[in-house]
């Protein structure tokens, strides 16, 4: 598949999620649900989502509901844009030949841990912008509020002004008749 599938020349991004005998099959099915929906404007894939084990085959969860797999080296796991290992209350050793391949991925791409740091610096300083955002939200409110309220006061003078002064009108042409 081209990892750019859609009419914009948009990329597709890969995900890899990896499963293993006993894993939750909701940290499975979850984000394999997430992204097999997301889509580019245009309705096309955004993520190409493959599920894979280390022997390629079908995999027993937690449930013991059984999911279809492709073998991880299969997977051709030099492309991918995301690596996800689901959960579970299973200790996988990390001498097992998966955990020993995904350990060795993670030496040939050194600069993982300093993306991953700077992906959470990123997460940071866009919570705190949206913490600011919703305060600045909260004061325009407060002063629509207050502007609102002077607006009404104001309205309220001029209607006992106009009042006044019909009655001030009315009381003169009653003097003239």
């Amino acid at each position: 598949m081209s990892r750019t599938d859609n009419s914009d020349g948009q990329a597709q991004r890969k995900v890899v999620i990896v499963a293993y005998d006993g894993a939750k099959l909701m940290d499975i099915s979850g984000p394999l649900q997430a992204f097999s929906d997301a889509c580019f404007e245009d309705g096309h894939p955004a993520y190409q989502v493959v599920l894979t084990s280390e022997a390629g085959c079908p995999v027993p969860t937690d449930t013991r509901v059984k999911l279809e797999t492709v073998r991880l080296d299969d997977a051709v796991i030099d492309s991918v844009d995301t690596l996800l290992v689901a959960g579970g209350d299973l200790i996988m050793p990390a001498s097992a030949p998966c955990n020993r391949q995904i350990m060795r991925k993670k030496y040939e791409y050194p600069n993982l841990e300093q993306l991953r740091e700077t992906a959470e610096r990123a997460e940071e300083r866009l919570r705190a912008t949206e913490k600011r955002a919703l305060l600045e939200i909260d004061r325009e409110l407060g002063a629509v509020a207050k502007l609102q309220k002077d607006l009404d006061e104001t309205t309220k003078r001029a209607d006992r002004r106009d009042a006044e002064h019909q009655r001030a009108v009315d009381a003169l042409q009653a003097q003239h008749r």
